[in-house]
């Protein structure tokens, strides 16, 4: 999994171009072999829906490659649903 740490200033770093997330959580859930779940809320996220979220994910693997982000359980956005 991608360090804490990492991701605080990576998520730093998207909303002083994108603006802040309302919802920025980490979550184990009980069915979930060790993986985590990434839930992210934005108004820009609101906005743009999907692309916003897979450029964001797009972001997230070149910045710390596709077998950390696949570490991830899911990263979801709840106010798509």
């Amino acid at each position: 999994m991608i360090e804490t740490e990492k991701l605080q200033k990576f998520m730093k770093q998207v909303e002083a171009r994108k603006g802040r997330f309302t919802l920025f959580g980490l979550f184990l859930r009980e069915d979930s072999p060790g993986l985590w779940d990434l839930v992210l809320a934005a108004p820009w996220l609101e906005n743009e829906k999907l692309k916003a979220l897979g450029d964001l994910v797009q972001k997230m693997s070149e910045t710390f490659g596709q077998d950390e982000v696949m570490t991830f359980s899911r990263i979801v956005n709840p106010q798509s649903r």
